[in-house]
Parts: structure tokens; sequence; C-alpha cells
């Protein structure tokens, strides 16, 4: 039986799957933007309570970060419900880069809230500034792993704004802040790494479950099909049987109608009955018989019919030899069998 050829995609770098990826960041993008949102705000707090000196730059972080957040929100929110296609798959992508290229580079100037060396780190808020930074790649880690392209635009811009403040600062503890970032960087990409992988492992064996639904739902259809089509064909065969056994009762009918026929003429004539035997008649032979013979009275002649077909008896108009020959009819030795004979 034939069923359907669709085809099960198994490339977890095809265009399908890298259109799942950008479609399962979108349907976080509230959530991306909100955790932005609430930890910088969470941040500007902590400085503004319990920093010694507020520096300009906090302002300007924090409506930095918020109009980032709206605007990308403003513009995004049409598109959380919508699914990547060949189209739009190119649009939706760049949207997402530019998106997490704006929040790593504000959340690598999260030092615009303290401008001043590592020297000072026990200094509220320098060391807030570097915690909530380290969050918030390990949320990226997590949120953004997905898509390895996404997660390195926001990480790589990030880490390099703060190695870049370090190392103009150039104290000794600055140096270490920036190796220990590089480091964190690195653990993170292996940890993005590694989590990617795993999640799209599941869209690849979710994609392959859709398609393989869709393949079982079309033999399901074909194999309904196929069944209808044959109990059409038992139909019809039945009928063909009911047909030829309404016919084979009909000949059977007009066979035994023919064998009492032939059983009931073969009683009154001479001649071979459906069997192949010779018959005898026990009646009076039809009257075209007697008028061939031409008899001379009506009378009716009984004679036993072995004295009838004997060579050498005398001929006569009534003769049945005679009969036999004019008539150019075969010879019957037929014995013991007498008729009765009789003419109009």
């Amino acid at each position: 039986m034939q069923l359907s050829n669709t085809q099960v995609s198994t490339d977890p770098s095809g265009d399908v799957v890298r259109r799942e990826q950008i479609d399962l960041v979108f349907r976080q993008l509230r959530l991306i933007l909100g955790v932005d949102a609430v930890a910088g705000s969470m941040l500007v707090v902590f400085s503004l309570v319990f920093a010694e000196t507020i520096h300009n730059g906090t302002y300007l972080w924090i409506g930095a970060l918020f109009t980032s957040c709206a605007s990308f929100y403003l513009l995004g929110k049409s598109q959380i419900n919508i699914s990547s296609d060949a189209q739009n798959v190119e649009y939706r992508e760049r949207f997402l880069l530019a998106m997490v290229v704006m929040s790593g580079l504000i959340w690598g100037c999260t030092w615009w809230l303290a401008p001043v060396s590592a020297q000072q780190l026990v200094v509220a808020p320098k060391g807030a500034t570097i915690i909530w930074f380290c969050v918030m790649l390990a949320n990226a880690t997590i949120v953004l792993s997905v898509n390895q392209k996404l997660f390195l635009s926001f990480a790589i811009p990030a880490v390099s704004m703060h190695i870049a403040f370090c190392l103009y600062m150039g104290t000794r503890q600055d140096l270490q802040i920036a190796g220990a970032l590089a480091v964190i960087l690195a653990f993170s990409t292996f940890m993005a790494s590694r989590i990617g992988n795993y999640l799209n492992r599941a869209i690849l064996l979710r994609l392959r479950n859709i398609e393989l639904d869709l393949k079982l739902s079309q033999d399901k259809e074909i194999l309904e099909q196929r069944e209808a089509e044959l109990v059409v064909r038992i139909s019809r065969e039945e009928a063909l049987l009911l047909e030829k056994q309404d016919t084979d009762n009909k000949l059977a009918m007009a066979a035994k109608e023919k064998l009492l026929l032939l059983d009931a003429v073969g009683e009154g004539i001479f001649g071979i009955n459906n069997v192949g035997n010779i018959t005898g008649g026990k009646n009076v032979v039809v009257g075209f018989g007697l008028q061939s013979v031409a008899a001379a009275d009506k009378a009716t002649v009984v004679q036993c019919q072995t004295g009838l077909f004997q060579p050498g008896r005398s001929t006569g108009p009534g003769d049945p030899e005679n009969f036999i020959q004019m008539n150019g009819l075969p010879r019957f030795g037929l014995q013991q069998t007498s008729f009765y004979l009789s003419h109009r």
C-alpha cells in the first residue's frame, strides 16, 4: 500500500530550526525587557540609597535603559505572536540583534553609576555595578543561549565595555577585574553553548514530532480512503456473487426443464435421449409419420418392432422398413418394444 512520502527534517541548522529559535526569543520579549527594566531600577535604587555620592551618569544610565526597553517593546510587541517565515525571518532576527546589542552596551556601562577605580570596590555602588552586571550576564546565558549569535551579541559588547573601562583606569585591582570578567565571558559562552545544544535538540525533537504527526495524519487519511475503496470493492464482489448465484440457479432450472422435456419426448418417439440411449415408443407415433406411411386404412397396427426392422420382410405402404428407406432414417436394433400406429 502506497503511503505518504512526507520527509522528516533532521538538520538542526536548517532554516526551520532557525525560525523556531527566533520565535522562542520573541515569545520571551516581555520577560527579557521586563527583567532589564526591573534589574536596572533596583541597581539605581540601591545607588540612591547607599551611595555617598550620586554621579550624573546614574540618571543618564537609567534613562538610556528605560528608553531602550520601551522603544524595543513598542516596536516588537506586534511581532510577539507572529511566527517567522521566509519573508520576515531576516527582519525579526535583525530586530533581536539590535535589541540585545543595545542592552549589552547599556549593561556594559554600569560603571557610569560609579566611575571610579576598583580600589574603591567596597564603596557603594562600585561593587553593586559589577555584581548586577554579572547577574545580567548569567540571565543572558539562560535566555539567549537558544541562539548563539544573540548571546554573543549581548555578552561581548557588555564585557568589552567593562574591560575597556578597567584598562583605562589601569590599577592593579582594575586589571584583576578585567581578567575576571574575561574568564566569566569564556565560562558563560561555554555554558550558553551547552544549554543551547539542549534547547536546540528539544526544538528539533518538537519539529520532528510535528512532522511525524503530519505524516501520520496523511497516512491515516490514505488508509481510510483505501478502507472505503475496499468496502466498495467487497460490496461489488458480493453483488456479483449473488448475481452469479442467481444465474446459476436459472441455468440449473433451465437444464432441469430440458431434461424433463427430453425424458418426456423420449417416451413417444424413436430417437436418442439426453444420455445418448435409443428410446422406443410406448405410445402412438405422431400423425405425420402415419401420413408418410400412407396406410390404406385407419386401423390400428400393433406389431413387435423387432419385426419392423428385420431385413427381408415384405414391404408395403405401411411397412416400417419401407418407411425407413423412403425417409433415409438410420436403422435401430431395438427389441422387445411395441408401438402403436394410428393415422387419420
